[in-house]
């Protein structure tokens, strides 16, 4: 299977049908004629569960490939920034979900949106160039056996 099949796959499966929940509430709320404000959308745990999803099905291909990465300089570089997005975006989850469902803390909506999009965007980044680059070790470590 060609690596750009199967990074297509995981993108798909691992990141948009999670958001399809998000998509289809923008589409009701526009159908709805109420304005859309991503802050409504995303100023909620939904995307804090999904960046971490996605964080942690990574680190566990990462985990559970037998490839060899030594030739991959930016692999330890982006291994070490998802840790450090995963244990992040955990907090700032811990945090608006204390805040919406234990008691209020004074957490401005706006910004947690902003900031979970922005660590949610990065951190798929992230993870996307970390599934190439294990897609293309595996992909040699097949040609070195052959």
């Amino acid at each position: 299977m060609k690596v750009t099949t199967k990074v297509r796959r995981w993108v798909i499966f691992s990141i948009v049908v999670p958001l399809l929940p998000m998509i289809f509430a923008g589409i009701l709320k526009l159908g709805q004629g109420s304005g859309l404000e991503y802050q409504s959308l995303l100023g909620g745990t939904e995307l804090y569960i999904l960046s971490v999803t996605v964080l942690a099905s990574t680190k566990n291909d990462l985990d559970n490939s037998e490839a060899d990465f030594s030739s991959f300089r930016v692999y330890n570089f982006l291994t070490e920034t998802l840790i450090v997005m995963m244990i992040i975006i955990s907090m700032m989850f811990a945090a608006v979900y204390i805040h919406e469902h234990v008691q209020k803390i004074g957490i401005q909506q706006s910004f947690t949106a902003d900031a979970g999009m922005l660590l949610g965007v990065l951190s798929t980044l992230n993870c996307i160039a970390l599934q190439v680059t294990l897609f293309t070790a595996e992909k040699q470590r097949t040609r070195s056996r052959s």
